[in-house]
């Protein structure tokens, strides 16, 4: 599971009871994220979650990425 920000992705995991320890994100994950069971991935869609194929995936990546390391004016 990934969310727009850190904090909307911590918010969301900690809905849907996730624990704060099984976060994956740097230095050892590019991505920041949580991986979820089927189950609990069901669960993250029936509170809100957005489901996205794979090639929605890589663009809100690339677009969290862009962000991330636009440079400050």
């Amino acid at each position: 599971m990934i969310a727009d920000t850190p904090t909307e992705l911590h918010r969301f995991a900690e809905q849907l009871g996730l624990k704060r320890s099984w976060f994956q994100g740097p230095p050892r994950h590019s991505i920041p994220h949580y991986d979820l069971t089927p189950g609990m991935r069901a669960k993250a869609v029936r509170v809100g979650a957005e489901e996205v194929d794979r090639f929605a995936f890589v663009e809100k990546v690339r677009t969290q990425r862009d962000k991330t390391h636009s440079p400050t004016p």
